[in-house]
């Protein structure tokens, strides 16, 4: 792209109201944010630090708004210690660097409804621009995936245009393939967003992947499975179906 092609894309975007800040949603790039909030939190001081890296702490409050049936082997979490645009964030990575997932969570209310179309808009390409170029979402997907019989509104995209694009050298697995999907109880009003990230990868994210990352938690709402006690059924009924009267047998029948 030529300077005067990008001085007229910046004209044509100029009054248009972006979505959400590019470098909220590309926060999925991986270890580089969690590097910049660790410094953040330096700053701010030894607590902070604890309770954005105590596995226990960090856990323990993603499951107040996602419950965790069981803590997934090899993934670290990390807690923004401070909220953006309202939510709270975690970044929960996996120790070989090549998958990040960003949980974004906000109870109910305008800035709730904003931040979370602006996550799932699935309406048009964006580019961070700058120094990162056409880092961004492209080949955007609008669908649903089916997890724990609930259907979720999910959004696919990649971090760099088909033909590559041109983006800031330096970082360790920039591209990649994502997949947004809105975890909220239905009619809720929550925000909770989770943002799945496959890094160095071009092909679109396996829904298997992100299903098999969501049976650590707990999903709920409608469609949901259904509980062990409600298909418990009572044994004396299940006698009574198969018990049936016997017709008594005539005295003096040689039978």
């Amino acid at each position: 792209m030529s300077d005067q092609d990008w001085g007229n894309d910046q004209e044509k975007s100029k009054g248009k109201k972006r979505g959400l800040p590019g470098w909220v949603w590309g926060c999925g790039i991986g270890c580089g944010v969690m590097l910049v909030v660790i410094a953040i939190a330096f700053w701010l001081g030894a607590r902070v630090i604890k309770d954005m890296v105590d596995q226990d702490v960090v856990w323990a409050n993603i499951g107040e708004v996602l419950p965790v049936e069981e803590i997934p082997e090899d993934y670290f979490a990390l807690q923004v210690p401070f909220e953006i645009e309202g939510a709270t964030m975690w970044v929960i990575s996996h120790e070989s660097g090549e998958r990040s997932i960003v949980m974004f969570s906000a109870e109910a209310g305008s800035e709730a409804s904003k931040m979370r179309d602006g996550l799932m808009d699935g309406s048009s390409e964006q580019s961070v621009g700058g120094p990162l170029g056409d880092f961004g979402r492209h080949g955007l997907e609008v669908g649903t995936i089916t997890a724990q019989g609930r259907a979720l509104e999910c959004l696919r995209f990649s971090a760099l245009p088909e033909e590559g694009g041109n983006a800031l050298t330096g970082f360790a697995n920039l591209d990649g393939s994502t997949m947004m999907v809105d975890l909220a109880p239905e009619d809720s009003g929550e925000l909770l967003v989770m943002q799945f990230t496959n890094q160095g990868e071009d092909q679109a994210v396996p829904d298997k992947d992100v299903i098999e990352f969501l049976g650590h938690f707990r999903l709920s709402g409608e469609g949901a499975s259904t509980s062990a006690a409600e298909q418990e059924t009572d044994p004396t009924e299940e006698v009574e179906e198969i018990e049936a009267p016997v017709d008594p047998v005539p005295v003096g029948d040689d039978r």
